[in-house]
């Protein structure tokens, strides 16, 4: 008799605590699913549904996806989706912002060789150097996959070419010079930032 009294007593305080832990959380859930609802909005490229939903509450641009960590600018990088990498871009994406990996939009952008969305990204201050949890830059990304013209445009833009991953302890010079049987890859991070290769022989005598 008297458990069930005391039960009778406590269900209503617990049913109390529990509504009012409901209504402290609310402002977070509402704001999960909201973000939720915008990577949704931008995968399905729907422009009305993501711009709604960023004239609600504009931090949502940079929400992260609760699996994969990825935001949208990394999700419309993957899809060489221009247009909206430069929606994203107006409405304060942050591209330095990685997912679990530590992959950053610029580098999924190196490793497609996605030079437009690059260059939007770089435009953006995106670091060009940033590395993800292996140690591997943009540019090493680059190398290993041999896009040339991606390469091209991180050297361009101050990519340094003798950091050393986590992994291998390489740098983009070491897998150019390993990897690359043409050389065409370690001409272009030895060429000058307008394109033109640096002059490395030595030089003798007065000009």
């Amino acid at each position: 008799m008297f458990r069930r009294v005391k039960f009778r007593f406590i269900a209503p305080l617990l049913a109390v605590a529990i509504g009012a832990g409901a209504f402290t959380a609310s402002p977070a859930l509402a704001q999960f699913r909201g973000g939720f609802a915008f990577l949704q909005a931008v995968e399905n490229r729907d422009g009305t549904k993501a711009t709604d939903a960023l004239k609600d509450d504009a931090t949502l641009v940079n929400t992260r996806h609760p699996d994969r960590g990825e935001t949208a600018l990394a999700i419309v990088t993957k899809r060489r989706d221009t247009s909206w990498l430069r929606f994203l871009i107006s409405k304060g994406a942050d591209p330095s912002i990685a997912d679990r990996q530590g992959v950053t939009p610029l580098m999924h952008a190196a490793l497609l060789n996605y030079v437009d969305g690059a260059q939007e990204l770089l435009d953006d201050k995106a670091p060009v150097d940033q590395v993800n949890r292996r140690g591997e830059t943009a540019l090493i990304l680059a190398v290993q996959a041999k896009n040339a013209a991606m390469v091209r445009l991180l050297v361009k833009n101050g990519a340094n070419a003798d950091k050393a991953d986590h992994i291998a302890g390489m740098s983009a010079r070491d897998y150019a010079k390993r990897d690359d049987r043409t050389g065409q890859l370690l001409a272009l991070i030895d060429s000058k930032p307008d394109g033109v290769p640096r002059d490395n022989s030595a030089v003798f005598g007065p000009k």
